[in-house]
């Protein structure tokens, strides 16, 4: 039991690459599809902020556990292809089940606080260093 433990958790640098390399590739592929929709589709609304980070969200997010499961589950544990593609896709709806619950929240927040002029200082910042 002692060598299966030690294995596992002492032997664990690939889950650190894996999941580095992940997220790196899923932080892109998200930030160019909400960028993207939110060109062609940003009204401002609930609706069109749902459909621009709900698209974005499900297909980076299957990106992520992809790559993860890729990298880790098939490289490492023997994984066959359909298992890391049900893994990938059903960790997929439920992250974007998390989202479509607490979204609403975010949405209305972010929306009182646009009001409010909170954050000013600071966008602008960004956009004169683009």
């Amino acid at each position: 039991i002692n060598d299966g433990l030690n294995s596992t958790f002492g032997n664990t640098w690939y889950v650190v690459f894996g999941s580095a390399l992940a997220m790196l590739i899923s932080a892109v592929v998200n930030s160019y599809t909400n960028a993207w929709i939110g060109k062609a589709h940003d009204k401002g609304t609930y609706g069109s902020f749902a459909l621009r980070s709900f698209i974005s969200t499900a297909i980076g997010q299957w990106v992520d556990n992809f790559v993860f499961s890729a990298v880790v589950s098939h490289v490492f544990f023997g994984w066959n292809w359909t298992q890391v593609i049900i893994c990938s896709t059903t960790s997929m709806f439920i992250e974007l089940a998390f989202e479509a619950i607490f979204s609403p929240v975010g949405f209305k927040v972010s929306k009182t606080w646009e009001a409010e002029g909170i954050g000013e200082d600071y966008l602008s910042c960004i956009q004169s260093a683009v």
